[in-house]
């Protein structure tokens, strides 16, 4: 794992994602590291989930849609390699992942293994549960604010 900086941010990249430069720094392979990105293998579920968002991801999404929160850009159902987050900032390079009572109960594994893979590409993850979202978006809103601009705040995470 290399941790590169590109476009002033520290990335942890995988060593197939970098090579040596002409003065012997390490530069990211854009092309490669862009493939990971909404993979054609991942467009029918990404589709797909799109069309049955619940309540939580739909609430969630119509306080970040066209920049609507503090002027960033997220994406909706994001392929990351062959997984889909629930949303991605490519800015901040943060995903955010709404849960509901499944993923406590059955998938608690999986998610782990997703933040993994997130975070080896430089990529934090935020999670919130679909009760939160419905019940307290306000306070939501404010930890992603503080999760993204002022995360030596965070005591742990959500």
């Amino acid at each position: 794992m290399y941790h590169v900086v590109h476009n002033d941010n520290v990335l942890h990249v995988p060593r197939s994602f970098v090579k040596r430069g002409v003065k012997g720094e390490l530069e990211i392979f854009s092309e490669v590291f862009m493939k990971v990105m909404n993979r054609k293998s991942t467009k029918s579920n990404r589709q797909a989930l799109r069309k049955t968002e619940t309540d939580a991801e739909k609430k969630l999404w119509s306080r970040l849609r066209n920049k609507s929160f503090q002027g960033l850009k997220f994406f909706r159902q994001a392929g990351i390699g062959n997984y889909i987050a629930d949303f991605y900032c490519p800015s901040q390079k943060v995903v955010i992942e709404v849960d509901g009572s499944q993923h406590f109960e059955h998938n608690q594994e999986y998610d782990i293994l997703r933040s993994v893979y997130f975070n080896e590409l430089g990529i934090r993850v935020v999670r919130f549960n679909n009760i939160d979202v419905l019940m307290n978006i306000d306070e939501v809103l404010q930890y992603l604010y503080t999760f993204i601009y002022e995360p030596e705040n965070i005591l742990e995470e959500k």
